[in-house]
C-alpha cells in the first residue's frame, strides 16, 4: 500500500458540539496523518430539494469537489439515537446531487476509499449503523475501508492513530 502521507485524506466531521467527544477522537487517530478537516458546523448546506434549487450561500458544490480531490474520505459522527448525526444525515442527503446535478463529480468518486469514525454511549456500534456509509461507497464505487467506534464512557481515549484504515489500521468491517 502506498505511504497513507502521501495520499489526500479528507475528514468531515458532523456533529452538533464541534469540539465534543467525536472531534477528540477523530484528532488523536488522524494527528500523525496529514489531512484536510471539515467541521460541517463551519460550512452552509442547505437541505436537499427535489426542484435541484439552492441558494448562492450554499457551499455543497465547493465541499464535494474537495471529496472529488481526496483520495480517502472518512466520515465522523457521533451516535444519535441508533443514527448518524443530523448534520452528516442532510450531508448524506445532499450527496443525491451527486447523481444529477454534480454528476461528474459522483463518477469521479469511483476508486476511492471510505472510512467511519463513530462514538456513542453503548458498548458496541449500534446494529445497522454502518449500513448507510458501506451501501453509499458501494453505490458510488468507492471502497468501505470499516469503522473505528468508541464507547464515549471510556475516560480515555484509544492511544493509536488512523494507521488504523489500512490508511488507518484496525478498522473493523
Amino acid at each position: 500500500m502506498a505511504n497513507p502521507s502521501a495520499r489526500n485524506i479528507l475528514v468531515i466531521l458532523g456533529s452538533a458540539r464541534g469540539d465534543g467527544n467525536t472531534f477528540r477522537l477523530q484528532s488523536q487517530l488522524m494527528q500523525t496523518i496529514p489531512h484536510e478537516f471539515i467541521n460541517l458546523l463551519d460550512w452552509k448546506i442547505e437541505e436537499y430539494n427535489y426542484q435541484d434549487e439552492y441558494s448562492q450561500e450554499d457551499q455543497f458544490p465547493e465541499l464535494a469537489a474537495k471529496m472529488k480531490d481526496a483520495d480517502i474520505i472518512v466520515f465522523a459522527t457521533p451516535v444519535y439515537w441508533y443514527s448518524m448525526s443530523t448534520q452528516l444525515k442532510l450531508f448524506f442527503d445532499r450527496m443525491t446531487n451527486l447523481t444529477d446535478i454534480l454528476k461528474s463529480v459522483g463518477k469521479a468518486l469511483k476508486g476511492k476509499e471510505m472510512a467511519l469514525i463513530a462514538v456513542g454511549s453503548s458498548e458496541e456500534i449500534p446494529e445497522g449503523f454502518t449500513v448507510p456509509f458501506s451501501e453509499t461507497a458501494d453505490y458510488f464505487d468507492m471502497t468501505f475501508k470499516g469503522y473505528i467506534y468508541q464507547n464515549s464512557s471510556e475516560s480515555n481515549f484509544p492511544k493509536k492513530d488512523a494507521s488504523i484504515f489500512g490508511i488507518l489500521e484496525p478498522f473493523k468491517k
